[in-house]
């Protein structure tokens, strides 16, 4: 094996443990909001009927519901891309470790793609639970404080 590619694939395996680690911390994320976000969905169903009436702001229920189930959907989603990620970075590694020629350049523009889409759907995931809690404190203050 020549020096400058056993340089090379040296940089790519270290390239990798640190992408693994940030795809695993990516995908832990989206556990914990997905799973927090189910359970204050739950928590807002169990706990809805102890408010006294007239219910004031009641849209807001909604709209909170409505976005912790855009973040799951996307907490899921970015799991789905990251691992897809993960997945073409191998192949990727492995066409290079493989072929002293060229890499496969299909498999490294799908890993960037999936891993630009992951990180969007992270994004919307995180905002969606930030505001889904946001709502449902309003509900809370408006409701108990306020009334």
């Amino acid at each position: 094996m020549q020096p400058e590619r056993a340089e090379i694939l040296a940089q790519v395996d270290r390239r990798l443990e640190q992408t693994n680690l940030v795809i695993k911390d990516h995908v832990d994320l989206a556990k914990h909001i997905s799973t927090l976000a189910a359970g204050s969905i739950v928590l807002m169903g169990t706990f809805i009927d102890k408010f006294k009436p007239p219910v004031i702001f009641k849209a807001t229920l909604f709209v909170s519901v409505g976005t912790l189930l855009l973040g799951i959907i996307n907490a899921v989603l970015c799991t789905y891309l990251y691992t897809a990620a993960r997945n073409h970075l191998y192949l990727w590694v492995f066409s290079l470790e493989r072929n002293s020629a060229e890499p496969d350049k299909e498999a490294e523009i799908q890993y960037v793609r999936n891993a630009k889409y992951a990180d969007i759907a992270a994004g919307i995931a995180v905002g969606g639970f930030v505001v889904g809690l946001a709502m449902i404190g309003w509900f809370v203050v408006s409701n108990i404080i306020i009334h």
